[in-house]
């Protein structure tokens, strides 16, 4: 019976030659969840697609590690060269709290334990720099990745209404260091 590799995966700080491959798998995240959220919401799915990408993500620099956040690409070997296969960013709130955000992982990798190690590596480094929370927003629909975030320790901490018109609500998580 031939076993089945296990994919390899680097992790590291955000470097200017990831941003296509970490465009790509946001898209890519995005796009996983466009369908379990009401068709009022999926409407403007793709402007809340390209809000992400012209917004903190054109600029993971200014606006995640010059503030004292940080931003982490997944990659494995492909063709002699690193593909991005996952990302996260936290981002510094200030008084030792990090919002974690823009967490995704390429649908072809998923399953592979690389949501939950990329979350390992920003409570690590957010433990070395002097955090002692980690907040993060999730879309209504996703529970499945509000279970996940469970599972490694996060408590849910409330609801809010984040928009009007589209409805859009968000539950928020949260971790003590």
């Amino acid at each position: 019976m031939a076993t089945v590799k296990q994919p390899e995966f680097i992790f590291r700080q955000y470097a200017p030659q990831d941003q296509e491959g970490v465009n790509a798998v946001f898209v890519d995240g995005c796009e996983f969840y466009r369908d379990s959220f009401p068709p009022h919401v999926q409407e403007h799915w793709t402007d809340f697609i390209q809000e992400g990408l012209d917004g903190d993500l054109s600029r993971i620099p200014s606006a995640y590690i010059a503030p004292g956040g940080n931003f982490w690409v997944a990659t494995t070997p492909e063709n002699s060269e690193e593909k991005v296969v996952g990302i996260v960013g936290l981002e510094n709130k200030g008084d030792g709290v990090g919002e974690l955000r823009r967490m995704a992982v390429s649908s072809a990798f998923r399953r592979h334990g690389l949501g939950r190690r990329l979350v390992n590596e920003l409570e690590t480094w957010a433990k070395t720099n002097s955090f002692t929370k980690i907040i993060l927003m999730n879309g209504g629909p996703k529970e499945d990745a509000r279970a996940f975030y469970r599972t490694i320790g996060y408590l849910d901490v409330g609801k809010k209404v984040v928009s009007v018109e589209p409805h859009v609500e968000v539950f928020q998580l949260a971790k003590q260091l």
